[in-house]
């Protein structure tokens, strides 16, 4: 488990589309549609002026 430290959340988005703020102790557990997508990671607030990380997901049809 990533320990981001105290009062900051990590900034979900799919496909450049925020979709949550986690904060610790949480998780993000929805469905997306199966195909290609980019998750980009980054955190808030960004006082530290930090770049955001993405990955490339490719989700199959019937995949967890």
């Amino acid at each position: 488990m990533a320990n981001f430290g105290w009062n900051l959340a990590a900034k979900l988005k799919i496909d450049g589309q925020t979709v949550a703020n986690i904060v610790q102790g949480r998780r993000y557990d929805r469905r997306i549609p199966a195909e290609r997508h980019v998750l980009t990671v980054s955190v808030v607030p960004n006082i530290l002026l930090s770049q955001p990380t993405s990955i490339t997901l490719n989700v199959r049809l019937g995949g967890t």
